[in-house]
């Protein structure tokens, strides 16, 4: 395959994780499903460290850009950028700090036969609980700090429905649940 890339692959069960998000040539990016219109529906922390963050409001830190996705699929665009998957993903192919265009438009998204009300359910659980977790920080970045480590039982939810868009095993969808958990549950 032609990548613009060296994917950072440990063993064949990224492997295969890997190859199952690239798998449809015909499938849109992140960024051929965005519209470019006035208002943005979704914002995303354009730097990760070892949480991918993305909101339908604007957090208050410039470090989030804003899209403009279709209404319908909004909640399953903003449950697939705070996936396990889309993190095992960005980990693999980036600089580690940054989401950049190569990320944006390499990952595959599936948009056909998708739910889109259960989604939609996903992603109000996990905002719910970001806001009920958000610690006031109050510096001139930000207001509130978004923990979320302590949505991880939400995250995994919304991996358990990916598994299935994906042809996910349930040892993958494992292996996402627990990648790099040492480094993304620790208190610094």
């Amino acid at each position: 395959k032609n990548l613009c890339y060296v994917p950072k692959i440990n063993n064949e069960i990224e492997k295969s994780i890997f190859e199952k998000v690239l798998a449809k040539k015909s499938d849109k990016s992140f960024l051929s499903l965005s519209k470019t219109v006035q208002s943005s529906n979704l914002f995303l922390n354009m730097r990760a460290c070892f949480w991918i963050k993305a909101f339908s409001f604007n957090p208050g830190s410039k470090e989030y850009k804003g899209f403009h996705f279709d209404k319908k699929q909004r909640p399953y665009i903003l449950s697939l950028f705070n996936s396990n998957l889309f993190f095992f993903f960005w980990i693999v192919i980036s600089d580690c700090w940054h989401i950049t265009n190569k990320e944006l438009s390499s990952f595959k998204v599936i948009i056909e036969n998708i739910d889109f009300e259960k989604f939609k359910i996903l992603s109000e659980n996990l905002e719910r609980k970001l806001e009920e977790t958000k610690q006031y920080i109050g510096t001139k970045q930000t207001e509130y700090a978004y923990k979320h480590k302590f949505c991880k039982t939400e995250i995994d939810l919304i991996d358990n429905e990916l598994a299935n868009i994906y042809n996910l095993t349930n040892d993958e969808v494992d292996y996402l649940k627990n990648y790099q958990l040492k480094y993304r549950m620790s208190e610094k």
